[in-house]
């Protein structure tokens, strides 16, 4: 991963229902690279699918319902 902005504040992220998002072969899943107290709260990704792409990795412990 890439380093992380600074200054942006994301929290309590959901997908509700059934959300499916196409990535190309040569991207990832999904990323999430937070900067020192940028992500905060539970992301419940539980209605996410995501086809195509590799496996994506994560520095944040607070998703749920999802394997990056």
């Amino acid at each position: 991963m890439s380093t992380p902005g600074m200054g942006v504040v994301i929290s309590n992220v959901t997908f509700v229902g059934t959300n499916t998002v196409s990535v190309a072969s040569s991207t990832y899943e999904v990323e999430v690279n937070c900067s020192s107290g940028s992500c905060t709260g539970t992301r419940d990704w539980s209605g996410l699918e995501v086809e195509g792409g590799s496996a994506g990795s994560s520095d944040y412990s607070g998703i749920i319902g999802f394997t990056v």
